[in-house]
């Protein structure tokens, strides 16, 4: 008999174990291919501190200056990450650069829209770490604040699924003033908000003009931190856009600029500007300085630090508005005021007879007696809101003119009151001061005519 020998052969396949796997502890990096025109790779540093708790410790979103690569932001936020046992996740942001303060215009420029990318960054590590969510901290240096700031602003209208706890523009070039003129220069995108801006979203450009009041008044509300070396003034630093030198003539009149122009335009959009500002004294354009230095020798963290991990959390409201409007009637002439929550910047009121006001408290007169259903569209360009609701338009006095001396009496009652003095036949009508119908008669030819109310609530009524 022969001998029949089996060879079975396994075939291994040796994979990239950095993208099947949690992320390791230390410095690691791997890539995603993100959406957009060009569909660019885009390579992600990672440091994972020793002490990092995979169910609570939270993400550290870092995005460089030009010129990085995601490398050396890693480098400088190593010792934060170690004491607030956060995962590191800095991104080579290559041609990305331009969706921070490009206006789209170029047919030929390919870049990845801003907050597309952070998404895709975000989902990415959330999987690679086998969490359902995890917070974020999120930084931004030079350029990177640059960015940072712009998609802090942009995320209101597009709202993302990052749990984004606290942000933090470090030495920005220049900001995103939530304004169309800055010192009577014009401020179009990236320095502001004239013209709208355009959004990318997959290698289609579209035109959208859609940063409005309550996304702004969101924006003041958000965990948002300035932080500036006060030494960082050299002059022309950023380019030399005539939007960008009204802003002030170097980084650091700028962010004092922007913080104070944010404080009073959030109270003249009805709100209060919740941003952290503070300075690094002495420390001009220097990553490392900037992150690590403290405020006295002594603390425990840096000054970066502590506004970044320990300014306290607060919740962003949802600015939309909820609308609503009250009345004051003097017979056919109606006073309406408006009464809607989070201040809209247009009002359309239809007041049920064909006429129509754009004005925010009208006043309006109506041709008869009648019961009016009106209605007020409010808001602005983004979103609006409607309450309708009918009113009773009741004529004070008698219509028509008559030679007779009319008596009502007593008055005040609360059982009766008696009509004199009419000698024609006339039509009784009475209404309570809601506008209900109490009682009516027609064609009453009565000199003297007695009405029993004594059965109706007390008040005021129209007689």
């Amino acid at each position: 008999m022969k001998r029949i020998s089996l060879f079975i052969i396994f075939v291994i396949a040796i994979c990239d174990g950095i993208n099947a796997q949690t992320i390791p502890l230390g410095n690691s990096f791997d890539s995603i291919i993100a959406p957009g025109d060009g569909a660019f790779t885009y390579y992600l540093n990672y440091y994972k501190p020793a002490n990092y708790d995979s169910a609570s410790s939270p993400i550290l979103l870092a995005i460089h200056g030009i010129g990085g690569d995601g490398t050396e932001i890693r480098t400088v936020l190593t010792g934060i990450a170690d004491r607030q046992n956060a995962l590191i996740v800095a991104p080579a942001m290559l041609f990305s650069w331009f969706i921070a303060f490009s206006d789209y215009d170029s047919i030929t420029q390919d870049a990845v829209w801003m907050p597309l990318l952070l998404k895709e960054i975000y989902k990415h590590v959330k999987t690679r770490e086998n969490r359902n969510s995890i917070p974020v901290y999120f930084t931004g240096w030079s350029a990177g604040a640059q960015c940072l700031t712009r998609t802090m602003l942009i995320r209101q209208a597009i709202p993302d699924s990052i749990p984004i706890v606290s942000a933090m523009s470090a030495n920005p070039g220049s900001y995103t003033f939530c304004t169309d003129t800055f010192q009577g220069v014009s401020m179009p995108y990236p320095w502001g908000l004239n013209g709208g801006l355009w959004f990318n979203p997959f290698g289609t450009k579209i035109k959208l003009d859609f940063i409005c009041n309550q996304h702004v008044k969101q924006y003041y509300n958000e965990n948002y931190n300035v932080l500036i070396g006060t030494a960082d003034t050299i002059s022309g630093v950023g380019g030399s856009s005539s939007g960008l030198l009204a802003q002030g003539a170097n980084r650091y009149e700028r962010a004092q600029n922007f913080y104070t122009f944010s404080d009073t335009n959030a109270v003249a959009k009805g709100t209060t500007l919740l941003w952290q500002y503070d300075t690094v004294p002495g420390v001009g354009h220097n990553a490392n300085l900037m992150y690590n230095t403290k405020a006295n020798p002594t603390d425990s963290f840096t000054i970066a630090e502590n506004m970044l991990f320990n300014t306290p959390w607060h919740p962003v409201p949802t600015f939309v508005p909820v609308v609503n409007f009250n009345t004051i009637d003097t017979g056919l002439t109606v006073a309406f005021s408006d009464s809607t929550l989070n201040t809209p910047n247009s009002w359309f009121w239809d007041f049920g007879d064909g006429d129509t006001s754009l004005v925010q408290n009208p006043v309006h007169t109506y041709s008869s007696s009648g019961i009016y259903y009106v209605c007020l569209t409010a808001g602005d360009s983004c979103v609006t809101d409607s309450y309708c609701d009918s009113i009773n338009v009741i004529t004070v006095g008698i219509d028509k003119k008559t030679k007779n001396s009319i008596n009502i009496y007593p008055n005040p009652t609360s059982t009766d009151f008696t009509i004199k003095g009419l000698t024609e036949s006339y039509n009784l009508t009475i209404y309570n001061s809601l506008g209900q119908l109490l009682y009516t008669e027609n064609n009453i030819l009565e000199p003297s005519k007695r009405v029993d109310i004594s059965r109706h609530a007390k008040g005021l009524i129209f007689v």
